[in-house]
């Protein structure tokens, strides 16, 4: 047997041992941005069109299994979710970035990201770098014209250009330990990637392919795997860092958008999955739970 084919066989025996639970009842027109609170007792997602922030509670106190959802309406589209270390929301509201108080219902602006014309382009995705510093994803709103990006934002509002010429960017993902940063360019089904530096250069890790759907929502596990959502095609995917896919996972909803992924203390791998409205299935929040070796 060729390594090539016992890797897969080995993956396809892993797969079975995965678990999935629709997280809420809640339904989204287009779920995105899921994020672990610190404590991983619950996730926070969006569904942007609507302008609603959601808390799934997935445990209660005590550790028992939850499922209660908490929802708030912040009247204009939100994305580009985050949450920081010490539990601070952070999103983009109808041009502005700014900090979400869940107990006080309120959204408190920050600043206006510099050169995004809300009418023509929006944020779509972010994250918190290792260094602290607030890195977001645009995209034309048409879905195809390429002058979306991946930007670095200042809380003065400033923002600084890492990756140009995307259309819808999705992202990013962060690889600690190697010191690597991944965006994804969804239109083109591409996946980009740079060392993780004040001037990163990003150059290609993985064309996926146009059976496999649009490249969407990514995260990176502790060993520098990197999952993704397959826009419309119900899968994630998962790769190496030598940029080999290692497995696919299939999706029991049509249109996974985002991941969110911590690992639990039994050192299973839990996924907190959006997903989008497609054929008549509602978008929301779905788990995935993996077993805790990956087949390499």
């Amino acid at each position: 047997m060729s390594p090539l084919a016992h890797r897969l066989q080995r993956a396809a025996g892993w797969l079975r041992g995965t678990r999935w639970r629709r997280l809420s009842t809640t339904t989204a027109t287009l779920g995105e941005c899921p994020r672990w609170s610190p404590d991983g007792t619950a996730v926070y997602w969006v569904d942007i069109p609507a302008g609603r922030l959601h808390r799934t509670r997935v445990t209660d106190a005590s550790g028992r299994p939850a499922s209660a959802t908490d929802s708030w309406s912040l009247g204009a589209e939100i994305a580009a979710l985050t949450v920081r270390e010490n539990g601070e929301l952070w999103a983009w509201v109808d041009g502005t970035v700014g900090r979400f108080d869940a107990g006080m219902a309120r959204f408190e602006p920050v600043c206006t990201m510099a050169g995004l014309d809300p009418v023509t382009h929006r944020a779509n995705d972010g994250a918190w770098a290792p260094d602290g510093s607030l890195w977001i994803t645009t995209m034309a709103r048409d879905g195809y014209s390429p002058t979306g990006a991946l930007v670095r934002v200042g809380m003065d509002g400033e923002a600084t250009v890492l990756c140009a010429e995307l259309a819808i960017g999705n992202g990013p993902a962060f690889d600690g330990e190697a010191a690597l940063a991944y965006v994804v360019d969804s239109t083109r089904q591409r996946i980009l990637r740079a060392p993780l530096v004040d001037r990163p250069e990003f150059a290609l890790f993985a064309e996926t392919g146009t059976s496999a759907g649009h490249p969407d929502g990514i995260a990176v596990d502790s060993a520098g795997r990197l999952y993704v959502a397959h826009y419309g095609r119900a899968m994630l995917s998962v790769w190496t860092r030598d940029g080999q896919r290692l497995m696919t996972i299939p999706t029991p909803f049509p249109c996974p958008t985002a991941i969110a992924l911590r690992t639990t203390a039994s050192g299973h791998i839990a996924l907190a999955i959006t997903s989008a409205a497609m054929d008549g299935v509602a978008g929301g929040l779905w788990r995935c739970i993996l077993p805790p070796t990956i087949p390499r």
